[in-house]
């Protein structure tokens, strides 16, 4: 990694290099940015709906609510989740060197204003006088101050200010607890003073003063140097003082520049896992909470379940601390906790030490996506309790309850693990430093998070920011670097549903706070808390429960059970269950078009069998076809009887099993591309009996995965369903490898180096028929993984389907990628390329060389045409070529 003082020519390549490779994916960035708007279009409108819902609401009154920061993430996700919750959002922001930040774009902000950055030479007045013109101008009833680590001071300065010559409320802790929270030195003294546990610290502002520390304290003892004030270019030293030897310690020590000015902090260095949590705080309480694992440069986040012991120590630290503060706190409160496990003769404890406190935003409020009128009832109660109640909002239920993230998403950044996990290994992989085993594991790492976490930046229904970031923020910030001769080390890429949440109760943590340290005690595997079991005797009475509830219904016991069944004990599926207004006028699109493509493939295998012209995978393509047909009608049937268990089974069976016609037809076609470029290797029977056996097992599957999917529906036990589950897995898993097949077969055989000339075959030349095929098998290879991918994550209920179960990814990873397929095919005339002569049984066969060979005084006079040496047509035996007969 280069730093401060890297040659500037290491620089200026590396800002070009990261220029050149966003203009290198963004055909792709703007592919699935066009994509998203189509699939937002027509088929994911979940978030808009949702705020037009609310908003029509006679009892709802929508807030005004000003955001800064939303050209980083967490006030570009704050933003998303006050517009799901039907308020109107006005974005603030700064904006280096003249770039515009992505939040500008958000489809959440109604207007954006450029702010003025404060600056040591004119101070904090022109920020706060346009904080205030913006908050006067646009009405805001409330500001959310999003700042980053350099404006935290400021932003408290203007709260002050904003509350006192307007109406606006500010989440924002005021001048004097912003300063001693944000300062490393006066938030440790804060917290001794408050009787809670910090680690040693040492405030130090001379070398000496340091070494004074590390000669009086224990051997045992290790200490690590961090700047009080904002100092990116150290943040990520970590090196453990004192040294192996005394030189060592003197030497490390005199390259830090410490004075009155600078001062530092020497604090003991605590081994252990580190974490770090996100509260808002209004008037004293915690309303939201969260935590999560932490790293030097926090670049994952993955909630810690809320039920957790070590979350429920962080919310009780947290809450603890706020209460003994004394004071009506109003912001965002974050802590970095280090947490130590000893071992003694009554088990295991966590010894739970805060190390540092941040008084704004975290980057962890992304993991409270979905929860948009949670959380905005959470800050709206900063507001008179007249206007919370105006809103429809319970003020009981705000005093009571603290909302928690509920089966929050993992969050990554692609920019970032590009470069960390693909790119910057590639060049140490290059250079030597790294083994190939290390590469592909950076690779694999790429893959999973891009297959199952969410980026932070980017919503389906509003994917410009995330465009914006990638492809003009990023690279205006490289080419000012370059302008500016500016050296940088390394770049933030985050650093500028459902309705219902989880809660829990202010009284239900666990953990014991006691005056150094907070102890948290693992239960034994007997009483540790588990979700209770739900027993067969309990769901009768549920039953009887719902039937009762069904208002004079005189259905049968066994419908009701079913219907029962599908709603509460069922998972979520992708599509989920189809409903008359939305799926129907869709599903009769794709109807029309599978007819289409019916009509099409059998006009096709009629023509050519009347010619004696046989292709059997016509044939099968209209197979396809009329099963694709089934699937739309049962999935139309489905729609008007939603609780008829057999047709929903019939509808998934068909969606299931019809694509796996298409996955055999794309193997023959690459059979036939190896056994014209390797004859001899192609025709061996132990490749084609390779074929057979894959094709033994595609069925054999397919009747796993219908038998499986039955039993899904109709049983309740426990065991079963984790049996049916691992046989789906296992099918996706399969199905996903052999929809790739073709990619390793034909780039394999074309690799590999060839003993005979290639065997022509079919008309069009070879090449064209390699792209044919590797195309429709991206297509398919494309929707199974995003099946598997889907499938593999934690199920979620069907009344609480997770967003990639939504119906625009049903539509077009199950649906769309198969009309394009099935059109490819048509527009393309595979029945034409990929026709080999009747009967060919070995080598030589495709081209008609072994009749040539019984005529070899044709082959005397033979004078290959022009077409021919350029590979645009097939190569004609000597009876077609003396008939003047062309193959049709």
């Amino acid at each position: 990694m280069l730093n401060g003082n890297s040659p500037w020519r290491l620089h200026l390549a590396q800002n070009i290099a990261l220029i050149l490779t966003s203009i290198f994916f963004l055909p792709l960035s703007t592919f699935i940015l066009l994509s998203s708007y189509v699939v937002n279009l027509f088929f994911f409108d979940d978030v808009p709906r949702r705020r037009r819902r609310i908003r029509a609401s006679r009892i709802f009154v929508p807030q005004t609510i000003l955001v800064t920061g939303v050209g980083m993430t967490k006030g570009l996700a704050l933003a998303r989740l006050f517009y799901e919750a039907g308020h109107d959002v006005i974005g603030a922001d700064f904006e280096p060197f003249g770039v515009q930040v992505c939040g500008r774009y958000s489809r959440s902000v109604r207007r954006f204003f450029r702010l003025p950055k404060p600056t040591p030479d004119d101070g904090s007045a022109y920020y706060i006088n346009a904080l205030l013109r913006v908050v006067k101008q646009e009405r805001v009833d409330l500001w959310v101050s999003c700042s980053g680590v350099a404006s935290a001071v400021e932003d408290g300065q203007a709260k002050e200010v904003i509350e006192r010559r307007s109406s606006c409320r500010a989440i924002q802790f005021d001048v004097a607890t912003t300063s001693m929270l944000h300062e490393k030195d006066t938030f440790t003294q804060e917290t001794e003073r408050l009787g809670l546990p910090v680690p040693e610290t040492h405030n130090v502002t001379s070398r000496d003063a340091v070494h004074k520390v590390l000669h009086k304290s224990s051997k045992r003892n290790s200490y690590i140097m961090k700047s009080v004030g904002v100092d990116d270019a150290t943040r990520g030293n970590m090196t453990l003082l004192p040294r192996r030897t005394v030189s060592e310690t003197y030497n490390h020590v005199a390259q830090i520049a410490i004075s009155d000015r600078q001062p530092w902090v020497l604090q003991q260095f605590i081994k252990g896992k580190e974490y770090c949590t996100h509260a808002l705080v209004v008037e004293g309480k915690v309303k939201m909470f969260v935590a999560c694992p932490s790293a030097e440069l926090l670049m994952h986040y993955e909630a810690l379940p809320s039920d957790s012991a070590l979350s429920r120590a962080m919310l009780a630290f947290t809450m603890e601390f706020v209460a003994r503060s004394g004071k009506s706190m109003t912001g965002h409160l974050s802590f970095d906790f280090l947490v130590d496990e000893n071992a003694n003769e009554k088990g295991a404890e966590l010894l739970l030490k805060t190390i540092e406190c941040n008084p704004r935003a975290h980057t962890a409020v992304t993991l409270f996506a979905g929860l948009g009128s949670e959380v905005s009832k959470c800050y709206i109660s900063l507001l008179d309790s007249s206007l919370a109640n105006g809103n429809g909002h319970l003020a009981d239920s705000i005093e009571a309850e603290i909302v928690v993230p509920r089966q929050p998403a993992k969050y990554y950044w692609v920019g970032h693990d590009l470069v960390t996990l693909v790119l910057l290994p590639l060049l140490q992989l290059v250079q030597g430093r790294i083994a190939v085993k290390n590469w592909i594991r950076g690779c694999s790492e790429f893959t999973a998070h891009v297959l199952f976490w969410k980026d932070g930046t980017f919503e389906v229904w509003d994917p410009l920011p995330w465009w914006w970031l990638y492809h003009v923020y990023w690279p205006g910030q490289f080419l000012a670097s370059i302008s500016k001769r500016r050296k940088w080390s390394r770049m933030n890429s985050k650093a500028r549903k459902d309705d219902q949440s989880y809660y829990v109760p202010r009284c239900s943590f666990t953990a014991n706070v006691v005056t150094n340290t907070i102890i948290v005690k693992r239960r034994s595997a007997s009483t540790q808390t588990r979700p209770p079991l739900v027993k067969e005797a309990e769901l009768q009475h549920e039953r009887h429960d719902w039937h009762s509830s069904c208002m004079g219904t005189r259905a049968p016991v066994r419908a009701i059970v079913s219907e029962w069944s599908l709603k509460s004990i069922a998972t979520a599926g992708l599509g989920g269950i189809p409903t008359v207004h939305t799926d129907i006028p869709i599903t009769v699109i794709f109807l029309v078009l599978f007819i289409g493509g019916a009509v099409a493939h059998m006009t096709i295998f009629q023509l050519n069998k009347r010619r004696g012209h046989k292709f059997v995978m016509s044939g099968m393509m209209f197979g396809f076809c009329m099963a694709r047909i089934t699937t739309c009608v049962m999935r139309i049937v489905w729609a008007t009887r939603p609780h008829n268990i057999p047709i929903a089974i019939a509808a998934q069976i068909f969606v299931a099993a019809g694509v796996v016609l298409l996955f055999v037809i794309n193997l023959i076609f690459a059979q036939r591309i190896i056994r014209a470029a390797h004859p001899n290797s192609g025709w061996h029977p132990i490749f084609k009996h390779s074929f057979t056996a894959t094709y033994v097992l595609i069925v054999i599957m397919l009747i796993m995965v219908i038998i499986t999917n039955v039993q899904n529906f109709y049983t309740l036990n426990a065991n079963t369903k984790r049996i049916d589950r691992a046989v789906i897995l296992t099918v996706g898993a399969f199905y996903t490898v052999i929809s790739f097949l073709p990619f390793p077969l034909v780039i394999g055989g074309l690799l590999i180096p060839r003993r005979t000339r290639i065997e022509k075959f079919g008309s069009g030349r070879f090449r064209t028929k390699i792209a044919v095929l590797l195309t429709s098998s991206f297509l398919l290879c494309l929707g199974a993984a995003f099946r598997m991918g889907t499938n593999f994550k934690t199920p979620r209920p069907i009344n609480d389907p997770p967003t990639y179960f939504n119906k625009g990814c049903f539509y077009f990873f199950d649906l769309t990628v198969e009309v394009l397929v099935i059109f490819l095919y048509v527009i393309v005339r595979v029945d034409r390329r990929f026709h080999v002569p009747d009967g060919s049984k070995g080598p030589g066969d495709y081209s008609g060389r072994n009749l040539a060979d019984e005529k070899e005084g044709d082959i005397a006079m033979r004078v290959n045409t022009e077409e021919e040496v350029f590979d645009d047509a097939p190569a004609q035996t000597p009876v077609e070529r003396r008939t003047g007969e062309q193959r049709v």
